[in-house]
Parts: structure tokens; sequence; C-alpha cells
């Protein structure tokens, strides 16, 4: 069965820790025997960021997850261990609207946040699939918040020089600008971010 559901921890290093927070949250997610996913770590981006992106197929299956940490005392000193290391943490759960091309092999993932209010999701997300439907190269996947108004777009690459192409195209194909211009016509602003990917999971 297709996952559902994707959970991204995202946590922010303390000045320094960077590199000892990525090695704890690998160690941590092993230790969980988490299976699928991402770890990645910002390399051009707004802040820098330590995010894990796990899918799963429902709620239950998160749920199992959450009631393992909760009812074991060594999970929970992990988890805290590793939060320690950051300056916050936040989890955010999103419900996946189209999966993302190549995240097997990726090495490196660009993620689009999209802020809208609360009337123009759907249209974003319309916007946001038919870029995806007409678009060249790896597909992005699409994901909204299921506590915020955040739809995320990501495209994941196998290098810096593939990414560059989709970039370029955003600057200068007018069929590609105006794709994009019908999808910012839908939020109330925007981020955007590259990250290297680190860890599978």
């Amino acid at each position: 069965m297709a996952p559902k559901y994707l959970m991204r921890i995202v946590r922010e290093p303390k000045p320094g820790k960077t590199f000892e927070l990525m090695d704890a949250v690998i160690e941590q997610r092993q230790r969980m025997g988490i299976t699928a996913g991402v770890t990645t770590v910002s390399v051009a981006a707004p802040r820098m960021l330590i995010i894990s992106s796990t899918p799963y197929e429902s709620l239950s299956e998160l749920q199992s997850r959450i009631d393992g940490i909760f009812d074991d005392d060594e999970a929970r000193a992990g988890w805290d261990s590793v939060g320690a290391l950051a300056k916050s943490t936040v989890n955010n759960l999103s419900r996946i609207v189209e999966p993302p091309d190549g995240i097997e092999n990726a090495n490196y993932i660009q993620r689009f946040v999209f802020q809208h209010d609360p009337t123009s999701r759907r249209q974003l997300v319309a916007a946001l699939q038919e870029m995806r439907a007409q678009g060249d190269g790896p597909k992005i996947g699409i994901t909204q918040s299921t506590s915020g108004g955040a739809v995320v777009a990501s495209r994941a690459v196998g290098s810096l020089a593939e990414l560059e192409s989709h970039m370029d195209r955003l600057r200068d194909d007018p069929s590609t600008i105006l794709r994009a211009a019908s999808v910012l016509a839908h939020c109330t602003s925007w981020s955007s971010g590259i990250a290297k990917v680190v860890s599978r999971p």
C-alpha cells in the first residue's frame, strides 16, 4: 500500500552542533528500526535545518511508533538526548498528495514551502499538480500539512547540476514561468531551500 502520510521532524541545530546532531538523528532512526524515508541537511536555505522525513501508510502505523517512544524509558531518553542538540524541533505531519520521483536515489532535495490562506489550499495544490504534470525531469512531490496552512513541493535530484537546469527553466522558459505564476497566485508567502541527503532512512 502506498504511504498516505509523511512525518517531517525539522530540527534547527544549536551553533556548532550541526554534524553532532546529524549523527545523533541518524543513530536514533537506526535504533528505532526506521526503514523508510530520508534525512537531509541544509546546504542552501534561509536556516540550517536537519530534516528527517518518514512515510506512513496509516495513522495507526504512526501511532505504533509514537507509543513505542512514550512507553520505553530508553527511547524517551534518546529522544531528549537528540533534542538537547537542537535549538528547536518541529514535528510536522502532512498528507501525501503526490510522491516525488527519484527519492530512492536522490543526493539532493529542493523544497518549496508555500503558505496560504484557508480558502486557497485546493487551488494551490491544483496549480502544483499541473506544474508537476507539465514539467520535465523528475516529478515533484506534493504534501499538505495537517496542522497548518503549508503546502510543500519537493524535487529529488542526483546532482546540483541537474537542479540547475530546473532553475534555468523557471527563469527563462515562458511556459514554466506562467505555471509558476499560477502557483504563486494562490499563496501568501513562500520559501525554498536545498538540502543534501545524508542518510536513508
